[in-house]
């Protein structure tokens, strides 16, 4: 939608630039459309994100970090299961 938005803004901008303004009403609409669109889905997304518990940088670091032990962890556990069956 992006891409589109950015068509729709070039050809206001050539129809405009070439003094046919009245072209432009139809591609105003559709941005018009899309721009509504767009930002539906980030009020909607903001409102999600008020619901739910703010979490710390900090504590979201912890997590992150926690995670790739523990990926760390099952991937040598399986490496060396591994070695065990073939030796």
């Amino acid at each position: 939608m992006l891409d589109e938005n950015h068509h729709l803004i070039q050809c206001i901008m050539d129809y405009q630039s070439k003094g046919k303004t009245a072209e432009c009403t139809q591609y105003q609409q559709v941005l018009h459309r899309n721009l509504v669109y767009l930002a539906t889905i980030a009020d909607s997304n903001q409102n999600m994100q008020s619901l739910l518990p703010a979490v710390s940088p900090l504590a979201s670091q912890k997590t992150w970090i926690s995670m790739i032990h523990l990926n760390l962890i099952c991937c040598t556990s399986s490496r060396d299961t591994f070695k065990k069956q073939i030796f």
